[in-house]
């Protein structure tokens, strides 16, 4: 049990941390590039929302392989992957969603993957962790 709720916190907190990190880059590139509607903080809120609501799947996929590979010394790099191609896939899911109306899409693309990827690595020294205190408990 204990292992099921510490893979869901963690990924709990790399899918706001990824969201965050999305909102913060998605609000600036708006700001600077003269994109955005005059309103920081609804921009903010509302990409934040969005990330939130079309990465659900990708954090599905993501815990999944969370939790299969637990006990694995290679979960970080598996993690990483995994962020890379579900945070693709939820964009790829938004833009499927939002219609083709969107300009300069590859952006948000681009801020989706490295959110996710920023999202993980921030949580690096705690994957790390994990795999070495599960390595411990199985060779005692």
């Amino acid at each position: 049990m204990k292992k099921f709720v510490r893979t869901v916190f963690i990924s709990f907190t790399i899918w706001i941390a990824a969201a965050l990190i999305n909102s913060i880059m998605v609000t600036a590139w708006s700001l600077f590039s003269g994109h955005g509607s005059g309103q920081p903080l609804l921009t903010f809120a509302m990409v934040t929302a969005l990330s939130l609501l079309f990465s659900i799947p990708g954090i599905f996929i993501f815990w999944i392989f969370f939790i299969a590979n637990y006990y694995e010394a290679g979960l970080f790099q598996l993690l990483l992957k995994t962020g890379l191609f579900t945070s693709l896939f939820s964009t790829l899911l938004f833009f499927g969603c939002a219609g083709k109306g969107l300009s300069g899409a590859y952006w948000f693309a681009l801020f989706a993957v490295t959110a996710a990827i920023a999202a993980i690595l921030i949580h690096h020294s705690t994957i790390t962790n994990n795999v070495i205190t599960n390595k411990n408990k199985t060779n005692v």
